[in-house]
Order: structure tokens, then sequence, then C-alpha cells
């Protein structure tokens, strides 16, 4: 339901359990939403309501488990080429070849390879990547920290230390999937030191948001870590009193992914990934 003014908060059924604001949240608006709405969600804020909303009411919705999604609609720009041909410009930058050689093998100009390398490139949906032959095919692609759509879907987890910061991936070795349709995202971190004693690759940050299963999403994802990290351990923290469910971590599970114990102060999960 599009919520538009305080008075429309008042049509909205009880049982409502996602909205879209395109007006400024304010703490009236966001309290008396909590208020009407008991099973809310999700509250989806367009671009513009989001650039005229206090931070401190976002974070207050956050602390009654509602998750704050950010409308990206009408943002980026379809690209010229295939994934596939994406996937062949790394494979190439990454033997050492040149933006110009790279360039002229896949048949765009130079500013293209350039940004399509550097993750610049606003990705939308590629037909290719999905609904083959009426199945969904389950692709990631690889971006960098601080890719701008990337950073929105991060601003959107409750584990986000800085809502709005430019980078979000934070120290370490990192690997950052998005699905093509900027609808999740996926951190990959491998730090050399840690203080919690836990050794190996660390799924920092997993945000779903409509790309479809998380288990397939989280199954796809540790395909792509092993080949960057082969013969690693893999695991993740989840925060039980940060998510709506009885049962913390259970889309990793589904994928196979085991608990294996608490942290040291105990109030969060610790889940490992299947060899």
């Amino acid at each position: 339901m599009i919520i538009k003014t305080l008075k429309d908060i008042s049509k909205i059924p009880r049982h409502a359990r996602k909205v879209r604001i395109t007006t400024s949240l304010t703490t009236n608006f966001a309290e008396t939403l909590v208020r009407q709405c008991p099973n809310l969600a999700y509250v989806v804020l367009t671009q513009w309501a989001k650039s005229k909303t206090n931070k401190q009411n976002i974070h207050f919705l956050y602390s009654k488990g509602i998750d704050v999604i950010y409308d990206s609609a009408g943002r980026g720009r379809p690209v010229t080429f295939s994934r596939e041909d994406l996937s062949k410009m790394i494979a190439m930058r990454k033997e050492g070849m040149p933006h110009a050689q790279i360039a002229r093998k896949v048949g765009l100009s130079v500013t293209e390879v350039s940004r399509a390398l550097r993750g610049k490139l606003k990705f939308q949906r590629w037909t290719e990547d999905y609904d083959i032959k009426g199945q969904d095919k389950v692709v990631w692609m690889i971006v960098r920290d601080a890719n701008p759509d990337a950073k929105n879907l991060a601003d959107n987890h409750y584990s986000r230390k800085s809502p709005g910061a430019k980078f979000f991936c934070g120290p370490g070795e990192k690997l950052v999937l998005m699905t093509p349709d900027k609808k999740a995202l996926f951190v990959w971190r491998k730090n050399k030191y840690r203080q919690d004693g836990q050794n190996g690759v660390e799924c920092a940050l997993f945000r779903n948001e409509g790309a479809g299963l998380s288990s397939a999403l989280i199954k796809e994802a540790l395909k792509i870590a092993k080949e960057k990290w082969a013969d690693e351990r893999f695991f993740t923290y989840v925060k039980p009193t940060a998510i709506k469910s009885d049962n913390p971590g259970f889309c990793f599970k589904r994928a196979g992914w085991k608990e294996v114990g608490i942290n040291k102060r105990g109030n969060l999960v610790i889940l490992e990934a299947p060899k």
C-alpha cells in the first residue's frame, strides 16, 4: 500500500506487512505506523522520501524489527554486453591485458570496459541470467566496496554500523557480490587477524530483498567464494534478537550450513558452511 499523508495510515489493514512511503518519514509518522500495523515487516521509502527523512526515524523502525528498503525504481541503465562478456573481461584483466586491448577483443569502448571492471556501471537485470526455460538461474556479479547500489542494500541490513557511509565491507580481503537486479548483496571477508578467535572467511553481510530463494543465493555465493579461497573454512554470525525468525540462520541452514556455537558474549550464533 502507498502512503502519501498521515491520514493514509488509518486506512492500512492491521495485518499489513509492507507499505511504501512517498513522503517524509517524520517521528509522528513512524510512531503512528508502528501502532497501526503491529505485523509490519517492511517499509519502502522512495528516493525522495529517503532524502527528506531523518536517520533517527529509520533507526526507530529498525528497533521495532521493521526493515527499511530504499526504492531504486528508475535507476540504472542497460548494459551493452552479457554477463559472460564481463567474466571474460575480468579474466583478461587478471592476465595483465590492458583496457584498450580488452576493448578491441570484446567490441566495446575503452571507457565501457574501464567502468565495467571498476564496478561503476549500474546494472539492470540481464535476461540470460533469469527465467531460463521457466527456471530461475541464480547468478551473482562481482562489484566493489562502495558500489552505490550495493551500499543501499547494506544500509538496510541490521549489522550495518554506519548507514550512509561510502564503504560498507570493513577491513580485510573481501569479495562483494550483488545480483544484476540489485536486490541482493553478499559480502565475504577474510581478516588476517581476528579478536573473536574465529578463522577462515566470514560472510559479513547477506541481504536479500527479493532476488530469489535465499538458500539458493547462499549456495551460489559459496561456490564463487571457494573459487577465490580454496580449502578455507566459511562461517557467519547471526543475531537472533535482530531477526523475526524463531530459527536464527534458517536460510543458511537450508543451504547446508550448521550451527557450531555462539560468540564469547553469547548474543550471536555461529554458523559454518559445508565443506
